[in-house]
């Protein structure tokens, strides 16, 4: 049985393994800070404490987007736009 403290299931997983596996409908469980499982859908129960349905996205377990646009930060809340666009940087 496992235990997640996410689980990320419906998506898309591009593995990024050698053999560039791609698994349709796969599953990703997270585990404090260690992704513990990557495979196709587990049966049975999959206890976890957040679930995110991936609905046939695209799922790259370990890709950590450290992309930004420094000079942007300078200009958070400034305006209406800046508002709405710049919640996640």
């Amino acid at each position: 049985m496992h235990d997640f403290d996410i689980l990320i299931k419906n998506g898309t997983i591009l593995t990024m393994d050698a053999e560039n596996t791609l698994i349709e409908g796969g599953v990703v469980g997270v585990k404090a800070d260690t992704i513990s499982y990557v495979g196709n859908h587990l049966e049975g129960n999959l206890p976890s404490t957040k679930v995110i349905d991936a609905n046939g996205g695209i799922v790259l377990p370990g890709l950590v987007n450290g992309h930004t646009h420094l000079e942007l930060s300078a200009l958070k809340d400034c305006t209406e736009l800046e508002k709405g666009m710049i919640g996640w940087v």
